[in-house]
């Protein structure tokens, strides 16, 4: 049992440590520190779309080309 969660946990330190384009020595610190970076990217974007002075948003029509 434990060596199953063991190879899990290693499995995806790996996909996490690709996704993240953190290099598999780094470890946890590294994912932990993009993770942090991208939150706040995400909580900056979403005070831009909240805030009618920043954005504006359009309706586009695209014509579909096949027809």
């Amino acid at each position: 049992m434990t060596n199953n969660v063991k190879k899990n946990g290693q499995r995806v330190h790996r996909q996490m440590s690709r996704i993240f384009g953190v290099d598999t020595e780094f470890g946890e610190d590294a994912i932990l520190g993009k993770l942090e970076g991208m939150k706040d990217i995400i909580e900056q974007v979403n005070r831009q779309f909240k805030d009618p002075d920043l954005t504006t948003f359009v309706c586009v029509c695209i014509r579909n080309s096949s027809i």
